[in-house]
């Protein structure tokens, strides 16, 4: 759905997007956020909810064969592991270890 016609579907069942801001304790524009572009589960569940829409019905490309797709950085307190060489040092050789 584009984001117009979720905004419009969302007025005609009297909601806003302030009112929903409200209802969920975060900014309106957290919440245009959501809708446009950044994703997030607890505003795409609150605005599916309002519209009597599953979430993957109204964002699909958000969504593959109805499962939200969602990279690890996305995931509250995610963030991709960096590309990192496993450490091996040999024993008694770290910094401050003197024998």
């Amino acid at each position: 759905m584009h984001v117009e016609d979720i905004k419009a579907a969302l007025r005609k069942q009297g909601w806003t997007l302030t009112r929903i801001a409200k209802e969920l304790n975060i900014g309106t524009s957290a919440v245009s956020h959501a809708l446009n572009r950044q994703r997030s589960r607890r505003v795409e569940q609150v605005v599916a909810s309002k519209l009597g829409l599953p979430p993957h019905e109204i964002w699909p490309q958000r969504y593959k064969r109805g499962r939200q797709q969602w990279p690890n950085y996305q995931k509250a307190g995610r963030y991709p592991a960096p590309n990192t060489q496993p450490y091996d040092a040999e024993p008694g050789s770290l910094l401050g270890s003197h024998e």
